[in-house]
């Protein structure tokens, strides 16, 4: 570590299925003790000695733990205890932890309360006791006196183990069963209450618990928590750099849609998903498409992959959360080209990706200043020919869609301005500007 007065934390458990519970654990954990952890690594189990062999493999379990956890900062989701094998036991963690990270000084370990109440049990306790410390969770509906065999409450119980070094929350994490809510998945009961939205997604994914047949969805896609989460995932997702564009887009779309008179919610969370996708490479994208089914020319499957990242995430935005809507999840598919039929929230999209702050290639503050003054489909061709200019100037390859797009909309402009008893031949616009000296379309 950089100064090395910090330590890792672990935190493990079957995670069968992480919930609220967990993240609840990890996120007080580094609230009250951050100047103690440097990082919490998340770590399930390939077995846990007390609970048997789990019904969702490892690897599952894994992933599910990936999905609870992304976006929250000094996490790690760890494989150290699965790839070990076996039955889970706390000191061989402790022994691959010393030798994976021998910097890191004395591991610490997140526990519960219910936990915590047999460690003097546990396999080589005296060795636990030497060299780990114990960073105890009180639960919810454990904060009674008595229950620590001494009549105190957990925050104060400070020798309630004497041996052990032990640091001791002073918040309160929730009780959740997961033996109840397994159950409830597989009831086809809603659990979106107590587990992440990606984790259910996951879930559902992979019929886990008997639950995809009849697992409900019923998402408030417009909602605040579930734009956060996504905001959240986009971060860990894409990287600063992208998801700096990414929200200036959604922003902006919105912006756009308030003038134009199209549904705010929809441009800003059509805005928000659109580069979903942007992370993957040629071989990666390809692979996205594949796993999607989505049937993709072999033109733009092997000479433009880079622009199939709005549809795969459409694609996968339509199958993980069926409750978007529709015309949000066109947006996001038409972005990179765009449509001989765009909608206004598709033009709004399209115009967005281009207008954003964050864009700074010569010319667009003059197609800023048309916001409002042209028409909506004035403004998508004029914001079209500049960006086939510029593709064309930096001479990268053009989506064979494209043509048909832009000779549909000018051949649209040429008879509306011969209606308006105006030039035909007098352009959209013209632009002098120098080539950018990075594109990111």
């Amino acid at each position: 570590m950089a100064d090395g007065s910090k330590r890792i934390a672990i935190f493990g458990g079957t995670f069968n299925p992480p919930h609220e519970g967990h993240v609840a654990c990890v996120r007080i954990a580094l609230a009250e003790f951050g100047d103690v952890i440097d990082r919490v690594l998340v770590m399930p189990s390939a077995a846990a000695y007390y609970k048997g062999a789990a019904d969702v493999p490892a690897l599952a379990r894994l992933e599910m733990c990936k999905a609870a956890f992304a976006g929250m900062e000094g996490v790690e989701v760890s494989d150290l205890d699965i790839r070990r094998g076996g039955t889970t036991f706390t000191v061989d963690t402790l022994a691959d932890v010393k030798a994976a990270y021998p910097e890191a000084g004395r591991p610490i370990f997140i526990l519960g309360t219910d936990s915590y109440a047999s460690l003097p049990k546990w396999k080589d306790a005296d060795v636990l006791a030497r060299e780990a410390t114990f960073l105890v969770i009180p639960r919810e509906d454990a904060r009674t006196d008595g229950y620590w065999g001494i009549g105190e409450d957990a925050c104060t119980a400070r020798s309630a183990h004497p041996g052990f070094d032990t640091l001791f929350a002073r918040e309160t994490a929730p009780m959740v069963s997961s033996t109840e809510l397994r159950e409830r998945l597989a009831r086809g009961e809603s659990a979106i209450e107590r587990i992440p939205e990606a984790v259910l997604c996951y879930i559902r994914r992979l019929n886990l618990y008997g639950s995809a047949e009849h697992m409900k969805t019923d998402v408030n896609v417009f909602s605040g928590e579930f734009l956060e989460a996504r905001r959240q995932e986009l971060l860990a997702r894409v990287g600063e750099h992208r998801y700096a564009h990414i929200i200036g887009v959604a922003e902006t779309a919105k912006s756009l849609a308030k003038a134009y008179g199209v549904d705010e919610d929809k441009a800003y969370l059509a805005g928000l998903l659109h580069d979903w996708d942007k992370a993957y490479d040629d071989e990666g994208i390809r692979a996205r498409a594949d796993e999607l089914g989505l049937a993709i020319r072999e033109d733009v499957y092997w000479g433009s992959p880079q622009t199939l990242h709005g549809i795969t995430a459409a694609a996968w935005f339509a199958r993980e959360y069926p409750d978007i809507p529709a015309d949000v999840l066109q947006a996001v598919a038409r972005h990179t080209t765009g449509a001989p039929d765009m909608s206004p929230l598709d033009m709004v999209i399209f115009i967005a990706d281009a207008l954003e702050p964050g864009r700074h290639f010569e010319g667009l503050d003059a197609l800023r200043a048309q916001v409002g003054k042209e028409d909506l489909e004035e403004l998508f061709i004029s914001v079209e020919a500049y960006w086939i200019s510029l593709i064309v100037q930096r001479k990268k390859t053009l989506h064979p869609d494209t043509f048909a797009v832009w000779n549909h909309y000018a051949v649209r402009h040429r008879e509306r301005l011969i209606a308006e008893g105006k030039h035909p031949d007098k352009g959209p616009g013209d632009w002098s500007f120098k080539p950018a000296d990075a594109l990111e379309a």
